[in-house]
């Protein structure tokens, strides 16, 4: 096992449930290097069940980042979809063909499309995910407490979506967290946020003005 594949179980664990790798890639460097360390990582539900990386189904995300197209840039052929979170935050990476791919992520509660300059794919499985350096993707708080009061897991494309974003004054409590269906919160809030990125007044719960 590489010391990447170590460092990455000490911080992620292994998955459970596991499921078969989906994530390929064309570019000779990134093959090798994702074929010598992936065996060890995995791929499926990780930290009971809070995210799910690299696992097949992922290409129907794209479906959320076209219904947030006001944030998210159109899609095109080097976009990858590595996994997503229990609170619909998406993990993506960019310029997948190239020899310098960038990852980005999609934050619905923070309505944030973001990276960092030193936010690779190498970093990203060595450091910013078993070192819980992205901010609020692995946050398991939330979903700790809802975990507790009802001793369930989700089921299949539910998430704990945010009622009220943070820049609409959400706090991040279980008391503004709903289980609603991955590809609806998207399909909803794309509309409803659009109004956010043009000045217009954030959101009320479920979309109603405040």
């Amino acid at each position: 096992m590489t010391p990447l594949a170590k460092h990455f179980r000490r911080g992620m664990g292994r998955p459970a449930p596991a499921t078969e790798n989906a994530i390929h890639f064309e570019v000779p460097g990134a093959r090798l290097f994702w074929e010598m360390v992936s065996p060890d990582l995995g791929a499926g539900w990780y930290l009971d069940r809070f995210v799910y990386l690299f696992g097949p189904g992922l290409e129907r995300l794209h479906r959320c980042l076209k219904a947030w197209s006001f944030l998210v840039p159109p899609d095109h052929p080097d976009r990858l979809v590595l996994g997503y979170n229990i609170h619909g935050a998406i993990l993506v990476l960019e310029d997948a063909k190239t020899s310098l791919p960038k990852v980005l992520v999609l934050e619905p509660y923070r309505i944030a499309w973001w990276t960092h300059e030193h936010l690779g794919f190498e970093n990203l499985l060595a450091r910013w995910l078993p070192d819980r350096e992205l901010p609020e993707f692995l946050d398991t708080e939330v979903y700790t407490q809802w975990r507790k009061s009802t001793g369930e897991y989700l089921a299949e494309d539910m998430i704990l979506a945010p009622k009220l974003p943070k820049e609409a004054g959400g706090s991040r409590d279980l008391e503004n967290f709903q289980v609603e269906n991955l590809f609806d919160f998207y399909e909803r809030t794309g509309r409803e946020y659009a109004k956010l990125a043009k000045g217009g007044k954030p959101p009320g719960p479920k979309g109603r003005k405040r």
